[in-house]
């Protein structure tokens, strides 16, 4: 009878252990952002140089660079915050590409410090790529 309750409280205790790990693990994982309507509502719980993620869609005809700055718009379609930074962005990085920043508020400005792709999880061949 012993034996029996032993690996009864040995499995409970094992049960826990994975949900308390698979918990912390999915936690840690888990990637919040702000579009940019939320990041100006909240504006003013921001203050400059406090850090958070930006996500939004690059506003077509607003990305320049010149001297090493790269600036460009982004927008959740209701909101426009106009972007800069001087790391190097993503190799598809462009016009019209769905992105999470990384940085904060310098005025009306969001400094990013570092530029992500984000992708759908659909894909779509080329036309004319499959007979």
């Amino acid at each position: 009878m012993g034996r029996r309750w032993f690996l009864v409280g040995a499995s409970v205790v094992a049960v826990a252990l994975v949900a308390v790990l698979m918990g912390q693990l999915l936690g840690s994982n888990t990637v919040y952002y702000l579009e940019p309507r939320e990041a100006l509502d909240q504006r003013g719980t921001l203050p400059d140089g406090e850090s958070f993620r930006l996500g939004g869609v690059v506003v077509e005809g607003s990305l320049t660079s010149a001297e090493g700055t790269t600036t460009f718009a982004v927008t959740d379609y209701a909101d426009e915050i106009v972007v800069e930074t001087t790391s190097t962005p993503p190799e598809l990085f462009d016009e019209g590409i769905p992105v999470l920043l990384d940085g904060a508020f310098d005025g009306d400005v969001f400094v990013a410090d570092e530029v992500i792709l984000r992708h759908e999880e659909e894909y779509e061949t080329p036309e004319g790529s499959l007979p």
